[in-house]
């Protein structure tokens, strides 16, 4: 961050990098949560896809990237491999429209 302030003269988007820590936390609880309560292997599973599911709704509500960024990420899709695209394509949709 102080490289970003002192060289690039960005500011540092602290609103955004704070919604996207919480963003992780609750996935990061509900992940722990179902370890917890499963340890074993599919506990593993079932709390990787949890996790999933609830960062991406996280990220849906608390809107932690600028219109710009998501912009980039629509463009960096199409450097995906073809039958990736529309997999990603559809999960930025979901995630950000």
């Amino acid at each position: 961050m102080w490289y970003m302030q002192r060289y690039l003269r960005c500011r540092t988007p602290f609103r955004e990098l704070a919604r996207l820590l919480i963003a992780a936390i609750l996935s990061a609880m509900v992940a722990r949560a179902i370890v917890m309560i499963e340890p074993n292997l599919i506990g593993v599973a079932i709390a990787i896809a949890a996790a999933a599911a609830v960062y991406a709704l996280a990220v849906r509500v608390l809107h932690p990237l600028p219109p710009s960024d998501i912009e980039r990420l629509g463009m960096a899709v199409m450097t995906l491999p073809r039958p990736l695209q529309p997999v990603a394509r559809a999960g930025l949709q979901l995630i950000w429209s």
